[in-house]
C-alpha cells in the first residue's frame, strides 16, 4: 500500500442480489476502514467509513468483482502527507513539502 504505513479494512451488511441465471450479482456493504501513516509522516490515522456498490461475475473459478464503487460517507483524520500543528511547531523539515493545514 505505497500511501500506507499500514491499513484494515472491516466490511458488513452485505446485500447480495443474483440473477435468474445465476452467474450475475449486485452487492452493496459497508466500508470501515484505518489507515497508519508511514513512519515519518506525521498525522494522526486516517478513518474512513461509507459503502461499496458492486457488480460481481460468476467464473470457472468462483465469483470475481467486475466492478465496485465506493461512496465515502464520512472521514476523520489525516491523509497521507498531512501537516500537523506538531510538525509545524517542531519546524519538520518535511513540512515544507507538505499541504497546508485544514
Amino acid at each position: 500500500m505505497g500511501l500506507w504505513g499500514r491499513t484494515l479494512h472491516r466490511t458488513s451488511n452485505y446485500v447480495v442480489d443474483v440473477t435468474r441465471d445465476g452467474d450475475m450479482a449486485s452487492a452493496r456493504f459497508t466500508l470501515v476502514a484505518t489507515h497508519v501513516h508511514r513512519e515519518g509522516d506525521p498525522g494522526d490515522h486516517l478513518h474512513i467509513g461509507g459503502h461499496v456498490d458492486a457488480q460481481l461475475i460468476r467464473g470457472p473459478v468462483g465469483w470475481r468483482f467486475r466492478h465496485h464503487r465506493l461512496t465515502l460517507v464520512w472521514t476523520q483524520g489525516d491523509p497521507p502527507g498531512a501537516l500537523t500543528p506538531m510538525s509545524l511547531e517542531r519546524g519538520d523539515p518535511a513540512a515544507s513539502n507538505q499541504r497546508a493545514p485544514r
